[in-house]
């Protein structure tokens, strides 16, 4: 039906690194693996809400600065569209991630994100584009830092190597197209700020 998709796609890679889908030629002609990176389903009950599960394309509007382009998260996300507001569109993404899978009962390491934002005109053809979003990382503190992501990246650890703290990231994009700007070609202007809470 038109408001039901199903989606697969297969991707190279390396099995250790969910942030890269580059091949490497070479090491004597032997076969190159390929992995899933999305099996998702995704269904629309309505114009203005969208429902998401499995292996999924990031549902949020990002930068580089808190996801990589190549991340394909897994979980249950929600789309909505909100009402027009003064000529600007408004809408929401709702996202539960499973990040790891422990072995232990302790509690596995998870994402909670909610982001809201608008987009619409500006006077003489510009576009524009802005979202504030909460991430809320669970299970990660007191978890070794090799049982989820092998490094810290700024996060405190102490002296096991354990993670001292959860990520609590707001995160707030701002985005400006000017069309035909330079020779007929347009130019985005961007900002981008991150606060680990």
């Amino acid at each position: 039906t038109d408001q039901i998709e199903v989606g697969l796609r297969l991707a190279t890679g390396s099995a250790g690194s969910p942030v890269s889908t580059n091949q490497t030629i070479g090491n004597t002609f032997e076969s190159k693996n390929f992995r899933l990176d999305r099996a998702y389903a995704k269904y629309t009950p309505f114009p203005w809400m969208t429902l998401i599960g499995g292996k999924m394309a990031n549902p949020f509007v990002k930068t580089d600065i808190v996801w990589d382009g190549d991340v394909t998260p897994e979980g249950a996300a929600v789309q909505l569209k909100g009402p027009t507001v003064f000529g600007y569109k408004t809408f929401a993404n709702v996202a539960a991630f499973q990040i790891d899978e422990l072995s232990g009962d302790d509690g596995d390491p998870a994402l909670f994100g909610f982001q809201v934002g608008t987009k619409g005109k500006l006077p003489w053809g510009w576009t524009f584009k802005e979202t504030l979003a909460f991430y809320d990382f669970t299970g990660v503190d007191g978890k070794q830092t090799s049982a989820i992501t092998n490094a810290p990246r700024g996060n405190s650890v102490d002296g096991r190597g354990s993670f001292q703290y959860d990520y609590d990231i707001i995160d707030a994009i701002a985005k400006v197209k000017i069309p035909n700007a330079l020779w007929g070609k347009p130019i985005t202007i961007l900002g981008n700020v991150v606060h680990n809470t």
